[in-house]
């Protein structure tokens, strides 16, 4: 459950870049247009966060601080802790779920191969994140929107049925001015709630070479779950 809900959290930064497609009393329209004129000159994204899981199992929630590296459609990179404990970086073909203290690393390849209980997460992670309306309406359903104190609260839910198996809804919070992300949270079937709150955004800044290819060392494993999966 941990590793699929690293892989579900590293969802929510291309999609909360996306436009809130669907409201009655929102020219759906304008606001694609608006979001698409916004999007165009983003190269890269960059963020403080503050990650709270809520566990049924735990009576007080998980609090964790983190940084994030975005660069669209697919390279991202995520720290949970400080100094990281765990990072999970995208680099378009791969993605790496990375242990610092264990000198771990597992693989997922993003070509469709990879077997098992976090196919479908990974699904939704193979194609990078949607770049236009179409694209979005593919992949999620709007279920709801709210504008108040200028952002809009925007819940939606994947389309396909394996996805939601996995993931009862999505909340994502983005600014009225600039759809700029403040907040996403996933409510898994479990009835656990992820929560990442951000701060700081930055955008186009210059990106260090190896952000999306971190360097392991020689006493690093390597290892690819999928591959033991029936």
């Amino acid at each position: 459950m941990k590793r699929i809900v690293l892989l579900l959290t590293a969802l929510v930064v291309g999609i909360g870049l996306c436009p809130p497609a669907t409201a009655a009393a929102i020219d759906t329209n304008a606001v694609v247009a608006a979001w698409l004129g916004s999007q165009a000159g983003i190269r890269t994204m960059t963020a403080d966060l503050v990650q709270t899981r809520k566990l049924k199992a735990l009576a007080d929630p998980l609090v964790t601080k983190g940084r994030l590296w975005f660069e669209p459609p697919d390279r991202f990179r995520w720290e949970l802790g400080v100094p990281a404990q765990t990072i999970v970086v995208r680099d378009g073909k791969d993605l790496l779920m990375i242990s610092p203290r264990l000198k771990r690393a597992e693989r997922y390849p993003m070509d469709g191969s990879a077997k098992g209980p976090w196919t479908d997460a990974l699904s939704l992670l193979e194609s990078g994140f949607p770049r236009d309306a179409a694209s979005f309406h593919r992949q999620y359903q709007v279920r709801s929107l709210a504008e108040t104190n200028g952002v809009f609260e925007v819940r939606i839910q994947p389309v396909s049925p394996g996805a939601r198996r996995m993931i009862s809804g999505i909340l994502l919070v983005v600014g009225t001015n600039g759809f700029r992300l403040h907040a996403s949270e996933l409510l898994l079937a479990d009835g656990s709630v992820v929560r990442n709150d951000f701060e700081n955004v930055r955008l186009n800044a210059t990106l260090e070479t190896n952000t999306f290819a971190p360097a392991l060392t020689g006493d690093f494993k390597i290892v690819e779950p999928w591959k033991k999966q029936p």
